[in-house]
């Protein structure tokens, strides 16, 4: 399998400041954090890299080793050929999260994978963001999000 970028352009700041982060894989970056606090489309702690690859990794062999025995045991993502365009958003801070959001339905994503975790949310009423959730589901957007992050 030869991964290609379906849409054949890219997205965001795939086009200008981020192109060479980009690829057949990574097909768009959106910033919404702070800006110049991070180049495009960086994450601070490697969460949203290691996210990525659970999601979408590539296939890759990785050698075993025992004292005794060796075997090549084949990983990759749950979505191997699968792109991903990346928002960047502040965590906690809802317009940026509604911002990105709103770009994944401009960008006609099919999924939405949020790994954000629940805690400290500060969201300026009850319902927000799971109403921009119920809405990227009429939109044909599947959102998934983490049941938190803390073990």
């Amino acid at each position: 399998y030869r991964h290609q970028n379906p849409r054949g352009e890219r997205l965001g700041l795939c086009l200008t400041t981020a192109a060479d982060r980009c690829n057949n894989k990574l097909i768009g970056i959106h910033d919404f954090g702070e800006p110049g606090e991070l180049p495009p489309g960086a994450d601070r702690d490697g969460h949203g890299t290691a996210v990525a690859s659970l999601a979408a990794g590539n296939p890759a062999g990785h050698l075993q080793q025992t004292p005794t025995n060796s075997a090549t045991i084949q990983i990759s993502g749950m979505a191997p050929r699968a792109n991903l365009v990346s928002y960047q958003a502040i965590h906690g801070f809802p317009g940026s999260i509604m911002a990105a959001l709103d770009q994944a339905v401009l960008d006609r994503v099919d999924i939405v994978n949020m790994s954000f975790g629940l805690t400290n949310r500060r969201y300026s009423s009850v319902g927000t963001l799971e109403q921009a959730l119920l809405q990227m589901r009429e939109a044909g957007i599947l959102p998934v999000a983490s049941a938190g992050n803390l073990g």
